[in-house]
């Protein structure tokens, strides 16, 4: 199994893992329950979360290199860990970011993957890490 499929495999089993556990009330460190906040990372990309009590987040993401993407984004946070996806709109890609907030910094630090959906051959998919901050 090469590297990238490792990677989306680790994603994907965390992200089960925090679907099981938003099945009950749980506590996101990084805001409250019912709140909506943006967070901006260092390339001024802006992601909006809306996190409920189960953990599951909703929001919108801009992308701040000047390209003027933007997309819906979903995911979940469960205590100081959180993952989330954005499909951007109008482009074929997807990217996921998997990370965890410090409540010391009042940072997000995550890794990345970024997927070109136009090709299924593996060089399309490029990754990364991410901070973000309020």
């Amino acid at each position: 199994m090469n590297k990238f499929y490792m990677g989306m495999a680790a994603i994907l089993l965390l992200g089960v893992a925090m679907a099981e556990a938003s099945a009950a009330s749980v506590t996101c460190a990084m805001q409250a329950s019912g709140t909506t906040a943006t967070w901006k990372n260092g390339l001024g990309s802006t992601a909006t979360f809306k996190v409920d009590s189960s953990g599951n987040v909703i929001g919108t993401y801009k992308d701040g290199s000047g390209s003027g993407a933007s997309g819906p984004l979903v995911g979940f946070c469960n205590q100081s860990g959180i993952a989330f996806t954005v499909g951007w709109t109008g482009l074929k890609t997807i990217t996921s970011w998997t990370g965890t907030y410090d409540s010391s910094t009042k940072k997000i630090t995550t890794l990345w993957y970024l997927v070109n959906g136009a090709s299924s051959a593996w060089n399309n998919t490029n990754a990364g890490t991410d901070t973000f901050k309020q």
